[in-house]
């Protein structure tokens, strides 16, 4: 269990040793497990004691201390090393600054995008990026909306291709849009 530090931990080990658990908890800041940030908060690690056995209550809760301490390391640089100062442009505005690449005709990729849409079976949609020929795009709400509508067809439809692909069946059912993604976009 994790939680803010001022959580009521006392009432929450109580009630959860009444309940036939063994209880350990410590208190951690998030910088001494090489995060570049203070975030202090409080763990419980809760065992059920009908389980453990004949192990050792004090034992079980010293080798769940080692295995703390054993994973400490203070981050080795400060916080202000991974901070940019205010005269360095975001990468949002570098983007736009950037001068353009060459890009390859879309006509010469939409053939092989239609053969790959076949393949797949995937049809024509574009789940992600929702452009049309005309140039309209509407990316997602958590999306990079200045790139994604910079970007060439080729670029748009390879990131529709990989949200339609990955939801299919075959896929299980995998929706990127909701969990982390790198997508290798290069040519």
């Amino acid at each position: 269990m994790e939680n803010v530090f001022g959580a009521p931990w006392d009432e929450m080990h109580t009630k959860y040793e009444g309940a036939g658990y063994i209880c350990v908890g410590v208190r951690l800041d998030s910088k001494d497990f090489y995060l570049p940030q203070t975030r202090q908060r409080g763990y419980m690690v809760c065992f059920d004691r009908h389980h453990a056995g004949d192990i050792n209550e004090d034992d079980l809760k010293q080798r769940f201390y080692t295995l703390i301490e054993r994973f400490r390391r203070p981050a080795s640089s400060p916080v202000s090393a991974f901070l940019h100062s205010d005269e360095v442009p975001s990468m949002r505005d570098q983007s736009l600054l950037d001068e353009p690449k060459r890009e390859v005709p879309w006509e010469k990729c939409r053939v092989r995008h239609h053969q790959l849409r076949s393949e797949i079976q995937i049809g024509k949609c574009r789940p992600y990026t929702f452009w049309q020929e005309s140039g309209t795009s509407i990316p997602p709400e958590h999306g990079w909306r200045d790139w994604i509508t910079a970007q060439p067809e080729r670029v748009k439809d390879s990131l529709d291709i990989t949200t339609a692909r990955k939801s299919t069946l075959a896929s299980g059912y995998y929706d990127p849009r909701y969990k982390q993604r790198i997508v290798d976009l290069s040519q």
